[in-house]
């Protein structure tokens, strides 16, 4: 992943019309929730899509609530969640052949003092995110 791409998904929309897109965003201004830091302190492997991630040993309860909210907000607007748990992980690596070997590194706070709807841009050897709206967590 290039470094200004580097996110954490709460919600994957995929592709969407303008109507639909500006009902998200409507939606995503009535979710509340307060600023979340969430600890950095390990890296994982899921096979299947060949990814490196890295991640929490466990979801900070304030980001379960966050996207609990956004999931059931967005529902109206044609969203279907996703159906598996939510777990918050952050990917750094894609089409990788195997797990990297463990390693230890200091653990990293993210802080997280708002949310955002992200588009993403189609380019020439990967993607762009393009910020459409923000949406600030009370402090």
């Amino acid at each position: 992943m290039r470094h200004e791409n580097i996110h954490l998904t709460l919600a994957f929309i995929g592709n969407v019309d303008a109507d639909t897109r500006d009902c998200l965003v409507d939606a995503a201004r009535q979710v509340s929730g307060t600023p979340v830091t969430l600890p950095i302190e390990r890296v994982g492997y899921f096979p299947r899509p060949r990814v490196v991630w890295a991640g929490p040993q466990r979801t900070p309860e304030a980001l379960l609530e966050l996207a609990g909210h956004l999931n059931r907000a967005l529902t109206p607007c044609g969203y279907e969640p996703e159906r598996r748990p939510f777990r918050a992980h952050i990917t750094l690596f894609r089409k990788v052949a195997r797990a990297p070997k463990p390693f230890e590194f200091d653990p990293i706070a993210w802080q997280a003092p708002a949310f955002q709807l992200v588009e993403s841009i189609p380019e020439p050897g990967g993607v762009r995110y393009a910020v459409l709206e923000e949406f600030p967590l009370a402090g």
